[in-house]
């Protein structure tokens, strides 16, 4: 069978319908393999290659000050605020957005509160000496109502021969799909309680890392947090590794750098704030940040991991409208 003959001899409008069927089909048999596929590590690795020579050219030509650039949400609260998130994690600008939830009244913003909503649950809490980059995470269970005892003075912790001088205990990571529920999304995250993660420790930190396939937004619920951002660009002066197909980690330290080890330290771009009870912070995807706290701490972070940093495509989902971070695949 001479398939160019047979090509010619159909019409050229049912050639078009029918070219445009296929295309519609490939596009949806693409989609539906895209969940698979966002765990398979040449799809992380290909949107890393992609994505980090994009990123660098934003951030390594801007200026920043030494304080992340902030905006008072006044009395709207997080009514009014996504499309500011969006404008700036399509730019790759962190921003903090204060009062962003009015944390007074609020139950789950007080550990009294919190202990009334979840205190029954059983959690994981992180020990050790969780800032060593190749370590494995060990953990501790305890209910979060014990946990919390401990995080007010109440009692001692009951496996503190695991603790390492400075590192305190915290729980790790954490789903809540009942606060989560509760809380505000940007439009351009997605609304499962899955994408939520909540964090509850004292006297704690968390090292230089970032995220590669999503922008987060870490909002501060109980207590204050101390952030350091780094922008993307100076991977090199950090001593950026890669973790996993999502995760850099970095060995620099922002709140205590060691010029002997890193003689480049003095032109790391470092940006700093702290986080009150209510404020939140966008940490555009391949942006650095480490953070630290002392006393009671609750805070939850919200990741756009369907979807991808904003700044290399991504965002809500269109059928009609394939990303740029989607091109050549499939």
């Amino acid at each position: 069978m001479n398939i160019a003959k047979l090509k010619k001899s159909i019409p050229p409008g049912l050639r078009k319908l029918g070219g445009l069927f296929l295309t519609s089909f490939r596009y949806a048999i693409f989609r539906w393999l895209m969940p698979p596929l966002k765990h398979y590590p040449l799809y992380h690795m290909n949107l890393a290659e992609k994505g980090w020579p994009k990123i660098t050219a934003f951030t390594a030509g801007r200026k920043y000050t030494d304080q992340i650039e902030s905006i008072n949400c006044g009395s709207n609260g997080y009514d009014d605020s996504s499309h500011v998130l969006e404008d700036y994690a399509k730019t790759s600008r962190p921003i903090v957005l204060k009062n962003y939830i009015v944390a007074d009244k609020e139950k789950f913003c007080t550990l009294e509160g919190l202990k009334g909503e979840i205190g029954d649950i059983i959690g994981r809490v992180r020990v050790g000496d969780y800032d060593e980059i190749a370590g494995d995470p060990e953990f501790v269970e305890m209910r979060v109502s014990d946990f919390i005892d401990h995080l007010q003075g109440n009692s001692e912790f009951p496996y503190k021969n695991r603790l390492v001088e400075g590192k305190g205990p915290y729980l790790a990571s954490t789903k809540l799909p009942t606060i989560a529920k509760l809380l505000p999304v940007p439009s351009f995250f997605p609304r499962s309680p899955d994408f939520t993660a909540f964090w509850l420790g004292s006297d704690s930190r968390s090292p230089l890392h970032n995220h590669m396939s999503c922008d987060v937004l870490l909002v501060q619920l109980v207590g204050r947090r101390k952030v350091f951002l780094i922008p993307p660009h100076q991977a090199p002066l950090i001593g950026s590794i890669l973790r996993d197909t999502g995760i850099c980690t970095a060995s620099f330290d922002p709140f205590e750098p060691d010029k002997e080890e890193f003689p480049g330290a003095d032109l790391v771009n470092k940006m700093y704030f702290e986080l009150d009870s209510g404020d939140a912070l966008l940490i555009p995807g391949f942006w650095y940040h480490a953070i630290r706290f002392t006393g009671p701490s609750f805070a939850f972070s919200q990741f756009n991991a369907n979807v991808m940093p904003m700044s290399i495509g991504g965002g809500s989902i269109k059928p009609w409208k394939e990303r740029s971070y989607l091109k050549g695949w499939g």
